[in-house]
């Protein structure tokens, strides 16, 4: 009995000591679960999730899952995450949104863990930023990489206002950047655009003291070469997509040193110059130039006017907002009969539309240097003739081209290049007694001419920088000068087939 007993002392001693063990071993198993759970990426119950619903502030909500792995999401109700990664939460609210919406786009984002094992419950907050002169859509762009973990910045077109939402720490510092920018663009400066189109014989521009850019050699003419050139019209040198990039002279005898974009003909480099005579570009070329400082643009054209040398065909001001884009146009709209068969056999036929006349895109970019302010501008003049037609459809003749340049304040940018053939009524008579009604008629002589006459734009830009400084007394005196002044071009044209007749 005894022996029975120790027997069983042993045992029940050899299978604790096998149970203490395998306890041993077994212990490290919560660590290793522990270290599993730290980088499994499911989302558990307690967990604070920030679901972001892209342009979708009203949905967007910051939340904690409850016991049974569900959220609230707004509109939805109840949505079960637990045990799911952020994407596939993410594909589930979506899935779930799509019942009111077309194509959600949903992010699920978990709060940080603490130190103390926990997840951080700094409260994600809401602000409506309404903006008094920036742009919220273009503000929002420039704040998204200053959002935390979680945040979001949204916007509402309609009133302008920026959304934001996210810690308020993240909330403060974004909110005085908000408050600096929008300051800034109360600032931003307006330029007044000044075009001048007129049509200009090509024996006058000797006339005009303009300072030509065209290819060519700057010894043998006194013009400066344009680098690169896009027009719209075939057989002109540069590629479709190199758009004009001035250069900076050098000195006398040195070649030209290429520059960034902002570099432009200013200066006493540029004043030397100014002794140089004219050349005028060959027919045919693109080119564009600057106006001498000295050359009053409007007392000349008048005087070309009056001598038949020219004709103004309009006086357009613009005012618009730095680096927004302005468009003048002046066209008709000349209707056109279009026939057609339908699928039964039977003709019909409907009224089109052809836009012929004058059109510029201009886009001023304002910047500063040493010597004050100029204007970097983005231009693209168009011009359309009517050219006949074929089966009844008339044809356009279209000439097109854009560029860029820097010009000072108040400077003239002159772009040239559009010419025209026409037979015109060519007057010479005597100064004064020529222009005396009846007895006028002893003292001129009319006859029959083929006239080569070119279109050219004046572009003259005016910086203001606040808008207290645009002087609407002057504004209004300029208004009521631009004028047509000349008939439309498609009146001209047709003028000019009934001479030819």
């Amino acid at each position: 009995m005894k022996a029975l007993t120790r027997l069983t002392v042993a045992w029940v001693g050899a299978f604790c000591i096998a149970l203490t063990l395998a306890g041993a071993q077994e212990s490290p198993a919560p660590a290793e679960q522990a270290s599993a759970n730290s980088t499994n990426p499911s989302i558990g119950p307690g967990d604070l999730v920030f679901v972001d619903v892209y342009r979708r502030p009203e949905l967007s909500t910051t939340t904690q899952v409850d016991p049974n792995g569900g959220i609230q999401v707004p509109y939805i109700g109840n949505v079960s995450i637990g045990g799911l990664s952020e994407p596939e939460a993410s594909a589930r609210i979506s899935a779930a949104l799509k019942a009111i919406l077309k194509n959600p786009r949903v992010t699920v984002s978990r709060r940080a863990p603490t130190m103390g094992g926990g997840y951080r419950t700094t409260e994600m907050k809401t602000e409506l930023v309404p903006l008094q002169n920036a742009n919220a859509e273009s503000l929002s762009t420039a704040l998204q990489g200053m959002t935390s973990e979680g945040g979001n910045v949204s916007f509402d077109p309609d009133t302008n206002t920026l959304i934001l939402t996210d810690t308020p720490a993240a909330m403060q510092n974004m909110m005085s950047v908000v408050a600096r920018l929008d300051q800034m663009r109360s600032q931003l400066s307006q330029v007044r655009i000044e075009a001048k189109i007129a049509e200009v014989k090509v024996g006058a521009m000797k006339e005009l003291g303009i300072r030509w850019f065209v290819q060519g050699d700057e010894a043998n003419g006194g013009y400066y070469p344009m680098p690169n050139q896009d027009f719209g019209i075939s057989g002109l040198k540069g590629s479709s997509a190199s758009p004009i990039n001035n250069e900076s002279l050098g000195e006398a005898g040195t070649s030209n040193a290429s520059s960034i974009g902002r570099q432009f003909l200013n200066g006493a480099k540029f004043d030397r110059r100014l002794n140089v005579p004219v050349q005028i570009p060959k027919v045919g070329q693109m080119f564009f130039g600057l106006m001498n400082s000295n050359v009053d643009l409007g007392v000349l054209l008048d005087a070309l006017v009056a001598n038949n040398e020219a004709e103004l065909l309009a006086n357009p001001n613009i005012l618009t907002v730095n680096h927004k884009p302005a468009e003048i146009s002046m066209v008709d709209e000349v209707p056109y009969t279009e026939f057609g068969t339908e699928a039964n056999g039977r003709s019909n036929f409907s009224v089109q539309f052809l836009d012929l006349g004058i059109k510029m895109a201009v886009t001023p970019h304002v910047y500063r240097d040493d010597q004050g302010a100029y204007v970097k501008l983005d231009f693209e003049p168009e011009v359309s003739y009517p050219a006949g037609q074929s089966q009844g459809v008339p044809i356009r003749s279209v000439r097109k081209y854009k560029g860029e340049s820097n010009v000072r304040d108040g400077q003239t940018l002159v772009v040239g290049g559009i010419y025209r053939n026409d037979l015109r009524d060519n007057v010479q008579k005597v100064p004064g007694l020529g222009s005396i009604p009846v007895l006028g008629n002893v003292f001129k002589h009319t006859e029959k001419a083929r006239i080569q006459t070119e279109l050219m734009v004046f572009l003259t830009p005016t910086v203001h920088e606040t808008p207290e400084t645009v002087t609407w007394d002057r504004m209004l005196d300029v208004t009521k000068n631009s004028q047509m002044v000349g008939p439309n071009l498609l009146q001209q044209q047709t003028k000019a087939e009934k001479r030819r007749d």
